[in-house]
């Protein structure tokens, strides 16, 4: 796609996106995403002004939101009282948002899928990890089968699995082995979804190795270490490490070895910290080739 043709295709979400990108608080994947959804929102018929109406309004919160953060990091002064309630103001409009959202009747697929992502980045911003789940799987289920989605919800997935591992179990609640099988249910779901996700492409390395994390969170080390084996080789510079030789997967010690060899290091056995601006931002790099419109909009 030529740069004019480009930016023919920009308009007003697309200028605001690009506002939101300057503040370090807005996070690289809800750029990706959000650009997804307003590539989709063009083609989505008669509901197109409606849902594009909502896509303005999300993006007018989280301006605000991002735009007083910006401003609030600038003052000497700041309380708790302060942060909370910017971060109650955000939640009250994107609850506010979300209904809107729910009541939109849709009467296209394409309509359908962008629905359910809007829905799906409302929830997530107020952290309701269940919520973003059910409208992710949704969008899917409509033909939303993007590598981003699939990504979005093998994450999302994994965040629940992470935050059971939090949650209280009293006398009146779930036993803590129906909350182990929860859990591994969950990172098995991630598993399931990352995989839904492979394509043949470059960023099948990044899918493989957060499979691997999920396994090795619900126990499987031994599939974890091959899912890793498979992300390195797609991409040997997913560690910064030069590629897997013959002789390195025959088990002779080697400069190219993988990090792992030996046994998975610790924080592979352990749930894994959230998702960093970094893998994101590799995620975005090796994405950017299905950017063209044919690819983001698929019949």
């Amino acid at each position: 796609m030529g740069s004019d043709e480009h930016n023919q295709g920009r308009d007003d979400l697309d200028v605001r996106l690009d506002e939101l990108a300057t503040f370090e608080t807005y996070t690289p994947f809800s750029q990706l995403y959000c650009r997804l959804v307003v590539a989709w929102s063009r083609e989505a018929g008669f509901d197109a002004e409606t849902l594009r109406s909502a896509c303005g309004r999300l993006f007018d919160i989280e301006l605000w939101y991002h735009q007083t953060l910006a401003q609030l990091s600038e003052r000497q002064d700041v309380t708790h009282e302060d942060v909370r309630s910017v971060a109650d103001k955000r939640r009250i409009n994107l609850t506010a948002l979300a209904e809107r959202i729910n009541e939109i009747d849709t009467s296209s697929p394409r309509a359908t899928v962008v629905k359910h992502l809007l829905l799906g980045e409302c929830h997530h911003h107020l952290r309701e990890i269940r919520a973003v789940v059910a409208d992710i799987e949704a969008a899917i289920g409509s033909g939303g089968g993007h590598p981003l989605v699939h990504f979005a919800l093998g994450y999302n997935w994994f965040d629940y699995a992470r935050e059971l591992l939090t949650a209280e179990y009293g006398p009146q609640a779930r036993t803590a082995e129906h909350a182990d099988r929860e859990f591994r249910s969950a990172c098995f779901n991630a598993v399931k979804a990352f995989r839904d996700g492979l394509t043949g492409q470059a960023f099948d390395a990044q899918l493989h190795f957060w499979i691997g994390r999920a396994l090795a969170a619900a126990g499987l080390l031994d599939e974890a270490e091959a899912a890793l084996e498979t992300a390195v080789r797609i991409d040997p510079d997913l560690f910064g490490l030069p590629a897997i030789t013959e002789q390195d997967q025959e088990g002779a010690p080697g400069p190219s070895a993988p990090p792992w060899a030996g046994g998975l290091p610790e924080d592979l056995e352990s749930p894994p910290p959230p998702i960093s601006e970094d893998e994101v931002r590799r995620f975005g790099e090796l994405l950017k080739g299905s950017w063209e419109r044919d690819d983001l909009l698929p019949e």
